[in-house]
């Protein structure tokens, strides 16, 4: 399986999306790392894209960020457009989690 390995590349998202790996794609799959890696910044990358679920939901945030057709240069942020978009982003965010509060 691909999260096995510790990565989430653009080709475990293509295969997500079923379309060729292209620049926007490997672009929307550094900024899911980049987004999940800031949810959970005291997990080592490794550890988190290990996690069979965190992986699909950076898969699902990448995917989301590549389908977004009005996303500028950059993918700075996504905001869900329908309730098809929010049930995915809900659902990736679920997934990636966020690091404990630690008081």
């Amino acid at each position: 399986m691909p999260w096995q390995d510790g990565t989430l590349t653009a080709d475990d998202v293509a295969a997500h999306v079923d379309a060729p790996v292209d620049a926007r794609m490997t672009l929307a799959t550094d900024t899911a790392r980049a987004w999940g890696q800031r949810r959970r910044s005291i997990t080592e990358p490794l550890t988190l894209w290990s996690d069979p679920l965190a992986h699909d939901g950076g898969v699902r945030y990448a995917g989301l960020l590549w389908r977004s057709k009005a996303a500028p240069v950059g993918f700075a942020s996504y905001e869900p457009q329908d309730a098809t978009d929010y049930t995915e982003f809900a659902r990736a965010s679920d997934h990636v989690g966020r690091d404990p509060v630690i008081a």
